[in-house]
């Protein structure tokens, strides 16, 4: 339980984490703003 204590940030692990969050971010705003304009409210 050592390793609770003092966390290591790792540089290809966060470059990672942010790419994958921004293409889910990307993909989700694109397909949402696509499907918007067909919906007849």
């Amino acid at each position: 339980m050592d390793f609770l204590a003092n966390p290591v940030l790792s540089s290809p692990i966060a470059l990672l984490t942010v790419a994958l969050l921004t293409l889910i971010g990307l993909a989700a705003g694109f397909f949402s703003a696509r499907r918007a304009p067909s919906r007849s409210c």
